[in-house]
């Protein structure tokens, strides 16, 4: 589980972070000063708590909490308010979807109550199977698809766009990076084998060796094929051992 602490005092900021780890050894703790810093390692990383402090100096946590539900893939995730003042949280609540808040100065069983709610669902939604996730894709200005992420074969990035190939379609998406689309997407299933190729690895056929560090890879009834380097096969490898394994058990 990942979260995400946006506090500008630094002295504060970092209690909550030791409070925190003191409890909850296996949780990654991410933290920033500011707004800015916040965006940037929430589109890095896949968070699953934010814990952001309504009066942070420059903008507001409230402001910072609307920008992160405009993200796909943040629209129902966990928002806690960290305030000295409980009226500010109305809007909060009412706007933003706001889950719990904190009060200064921080009480240590009720950090650790809401850490171990978040906790608890996180693990359920690992624990399901049901392969319906989906994100939705902005074509042009004018177009908008739902896309399902069992349905992606693999994601080319070729003359700045990513080319999001299905057994249906192929889609041409602008403005966006491949590692950046493939963590709004937040697929346990897509890995990255190539510096330009991300594959669904539950599409996989086989594996050919071009060259020395290059490799083919052919999926199940679709013609085109992914590429495979060096740097990304023991990584590819090890996870498709390990879903051969799961579906085996």
């Amino acid at each position: 589980m990942n979260i995400l602490i946006v506090e500008d005092i630094d002295v504060q900021r970092r209690a909550l972070v030791q409070i925190i780890k003191a409890s909850f050894e296996d949780i990654n703790i991410y933290s920033a000063e500011n707004a800015t810093t916040a965006i940037r390692i929430l589109e890095e990383k896949n968070i699953n708590l934010f814990i952001l402090d309504i009066n942070l100096e420059g903008e507001s946590g409230i402001d910072l909490a609307k920008k992160i539900r405009e993200y796909n893939r943040y629209e129902l995730t966990g928002v806690v308010f960290i305030t000295s003042e409980i009226m500010h949280l109305l809007n909060a609540f009412k706007d933003i979807h706001c889950y719990d808040y904190l009060v200064k100065p921080y009480n240590e069983d009720e950090i650790s109550r809401i850490i171990n709610v978040f906790l608890n669902h996180n693990r359920e939604i690992k624990n399901d199977d049901i392969d319906d996730n989906y994100t939705f894709l902005n074509l042009d200005k004018d177009i908008r698809i739902k896309l399902y992420h069992r349905d992606v074969i693999f994601i080319e990035y070729c003359l700045n766009r990513c080319k999001v190939h299905t057994k249906k379609n192929i889609y041409k998406i602008k403005g966006k990076s491949l590692s950046s689309l493939v963590a709004e997407m937040d697929s346990r299933d897509l890995v990255q084998s190539h510096k330009s190729y991300v594959i669904n690895i539950n599409h996989i056929n086989a594996i050919i060796k071009d060259y020395e560090k290059l490799w083919s890879i052919n999926f199940h009834d679709y013609s085109e094929e992914a590429k495979l380097g060096y740097t990304y096969k023991n990584n590819v490898l090890s996870l498709l051992a390990r879903k051969e394994v799961d579906n085996r058990s």
